[in-house]
């Protein structure tokens, strides 16, 4: 089974290397295009869900519980945007966890903690949008 590489060749690799040519060079840039994207995303992703809490936080008229569970999940993802997605954009530009083997243990657990306290913000919701139309006048009250 073949392992795939996505870290860049180094300035050594390419230096020994005499079938290195012009497509190591396109390669690199192609790679960078992608982490830039993925950069985009990150910032996309932490400005919509700040942008989520702040409408919640302002507007008085959204001041309810689903929608507090709204922005529960909002914070959560942002959790996931400013701590786990950059070391993974990190990870996968340079091939391998920039830091020290202690950080990336707590990189996984944070990983693992902020994507299952996402998916359980859903689950959250969907049972309280189901219960508030299986029952929409007993609900709305309590």
């Amino acid at each position: 089974m073949q392992r795939l590489n996505f870290s860049a060749p180094s300035e050594d690799d390419r230096r020994d290397d005499p079938a290195s040519t012009d497509g190591d060079d396109a390669r690199l840039a192609l790679h960078n295009y992608w982490a830039l994207l993925a950069i985009i995303l990150v910032f996309g992703t932490a400005a919509g869900n700040i942008l989520v809490c702040l409408a919640i936080f302002w507007e008085r008229r959204l001041q309810n519980v689903t929608n507090y569970f709204l922005m529960s999940l909002a914070i959560t993802d942002l959790m996931v945007a400013l701590s786990v997605m950059p070391l993974g954009i990190l990870t996968l530009v340079k091939g391998r966890f920039p830091l020290d083997s202690e950080y990336c243990l707590v990189w996984i657990c944070l990983d693992v903690l902020f994507c299952t306290a996402s998916i359980m913000h859903l689950c959250t919701i969907s049972v309280d949008r189901y219960l508030s139309l299986r029952y929409p006048m007993k609900f709305g009250r309590n």
